[in-house]
């Protein structure tokens, strides 16, 4: 059968002995059989096999004695937390209620029994085994880092945030590193992007040589380490930082070279310096840029001398709430590129706070500041006001632009947004298809009922719904067709990692045909390169984003023409 690939044994969970041979009748019709079929007569029996084995596919029956299929689909997630087993679910009645909760509970199709065929029982496998295949390269991908095996940011928080609630409750301590390599350019200039890969593969492969299998290590950035030590004390932390310097520092031959580069390492400890994950994330940031500044090679132990990165937040907080009740905040513009027309498709608007005395302030630490100072409403209505007078005056000039802003995730479910957008509507005389809100698949998945009924409001306003980095949640892909979205915003990490695994690619290109089957317009986002820019057409995408057309940059009152002039590389549409 196409998309299954090695174990491809089946394993039938039925009571009843005439359908288990129904079963095998129907399945023997297939061309390529399966490497072998197991039967059992009880869930209990089944989820003692599968504690061991794990089939290509499990068929179901839904009211077993003892245990109906949503209780053992339950059992199973428990079991195969990171792996979920494709299930088809066979019942004697159909039951639409009965069916949306065994899919929000794991199960890839559900099937009535009187209406089963051959050719249907081989689809709904087939489907079963290729949509678990997607979900779980989507979710390696979403955790691990394609080039190193390392966890990512997103995992390694996850491990963080665990650590810490250990810690506190058993009295440990904990060490958190953070590492880079020094001069690591040169070498990506010098002796090419393989080279510099091959690099960042060996380094980690040396860093995990030094500490526990229980440790955690993560890649996240380009070269850039994290390392978590659970229950150590401070000595034992300074021993691990030098034994990883001293291994990280030692030469590594590459493409014929012998290449030698250094490291640096912030730590940062809980509970002496930090006291949440965030804290200690940020520590060991600035331990990292602090032990930089001494000469490189080098370790620094977060310290409070570094008060004064402290105080430059508490000024730029105390200051922010005139500064939005003020309109001090700026909206940035990054263009979106429609790829058959190579053409201006519309922007994205991006907050940012030009601050002559606090230059350099990231868009992240903006939000940041603004969620947790409660601002997130009066920033909200300054965010909302910015894109629909942008609209009201580009609209006149191209009437198909369209213009994007992103919701906080802290924020999307108030329904206060669905007031203020009908507010606002009323306001302004534009056209609401204009604006597309932008929401990311984790934000949708943390309340999925919650986020329909919103989505659904919003988008009976007229509003364009966009679901943005997608790929790096849980999201089931059986919500897709009960989310009332227009967009699929494809994560910059499938197109930086698919310069790396051509598995990447594969996904990126299921994910475009999903998009298409489901009538929905596909961004490629963060396409910085020619070849990056070559793959998304290649892909299929609709749309893309990212530097290779323009960074987001400040319009002030300028008409879209003039505007334009900024991102050479694009033109308007005729």
């Amino acid at each position: 059968m196409n998309g299954m690939r090695g174990d491809t044994s089946l394993l039938i969970i039925e009571d009843s002995a005439d359908d288990r041979y129904l079963y095998r009748r129907l399945l023997a019709k297939y061309q390529e059989p399966f490497s072998s079929i197991e039967e059992v007569e009880s869930a209990e029996e089944a989820l003692e096999i599968l504690q061991h084995h794990r089939p290509i596919c499990c068929l179901l029956d839904y009211q077993l004695p003892g245990m109906d299929g949503l209780t053992f689909l339950r059992k199973l997630k428990k079991l195969w937390i990171d792996d979920m087993i494709p299930v088809v679910v066979l019942t004697g009645q159909g039951d639409e209620s009965i069916a949306v909760q065994l899919m929000r509970n794991g199960a890839h199709d559900y099937l009535v029994k009187g209406d089963l065929t051959a050719e249907s029982l081989h689809r709904a496998i087939g489907n079963a085994v290729r949509t678990c295949s997607l979900q779980h390269q989507l979710n390696y991908m979403a955790h691990f880092d394609a080039l190193t095996g390392l966890l990512n940011r997103a995992l390694f928080l996850d491990r963080l945030q665990l650590a810490i609630k250990k810690a506190e409750r058993n009295s440990h301590e904990c060490s958190l590193f953070y590492l880079d390599l020094d001069h690591f350019k040169p070498v990506n200039d010098s002796l090419g992007h393989d080279a510099g890969d091959a690099l960042l593969q060996a380094v980690a492969g040396r860093i995990k040589s030094v500490v526990r299998e229980t440790d955690s290590v993560a890649r996240i950035g380009g070269d850039e380490f994290v390392v978590l030590l659970e229950n150590v004390d401070v000595n034992i932390t300074r021993s691990v930082a030098e034994k990883l310097l001293e291994e990280v520092n030692r030469p590594t031959h590459i493409a014929e070279h012998e290449v030698a580069v250094s490291s640096s390492i912030g730590i940062a400890r809980y509970p002496a310096t930090a006291k949440t994950a965030q804290e200690l994330l940020k520590h060991a940031d600035l331990a990292l840029y602090a032990a930089k500044g001494r000469g490189r090679s080098t370790y620094h132990e977060f310290s409070q001398s570094q008060k004064e990165i402290w105080q430059r937040k508490q000024a730029l907080e105390a200051a922010l709430p005139r500064a939005i009740a003020k309109g001090e905040l700026q909206p940035y513009f990054q263009p979106i590129v429609d790829i058959p027309g190579e053409c201006l498709r519309g922007f994205e608007l991006l907050s940012r706070w030009p601050k002559p005395d606090y230059p350099n302030i990231q868009a992240m630490e903006l939000i940041q500041m603004v969620e947790s100072l409660g601002l997130m409403e009066p920033f909200n209505e300054w965010l909302i006001d910015e894109v629909c007078r942008k609209a009201v005056l580009w609209t006149k000039e191209f009437p198909e632009i369209s213009l994007s802003i992103n919701m906080p995730a802290n924020q999307f479910h108030n329904s206060y947004l669905v007031d203020m957008f009908r507010s606002k509507l009323n306001r302004y005389p534009i056209d609401p298809s204009v604006i597309e809100l932008e929401i990311t698949e984790t934000t949708l998945m943390r309340q999925p009922d919650a986020s329909i009924r919103l989505l659904n409001n919003l988008h009976e306003l007229g509003l364009r719904i966009a679901v943005d980095d997608f790929g790096t949640g849980y999201s089931s892909l059986a919500y897709l067709t009960r989310l009332p979205i227009d967009i699929l915003k494809i994560d910059k990490c499938f197109f930086l990692e698919a310069q790396h695994d051509e598995r990447n690619k594969k996904v990126i290109e299921t994910v475009v045909a999903l998009g298409h089957h489901l009538g929905l317009k596909v961004t490629a986002e963060g396409i910085e390169s020619d070849k990056q820019w070559n793959d998304a057409k290649k892909s299929r995408c609709d749309l893309a984003q990212g530097y290779l057309f323009g960074k987001p940059t400040p319009c002030g009152s300028q008409p879209l023409k003039e505007f334009m002039e900024h991102f050479p590389r694009i033109q308007r549409k005729a």
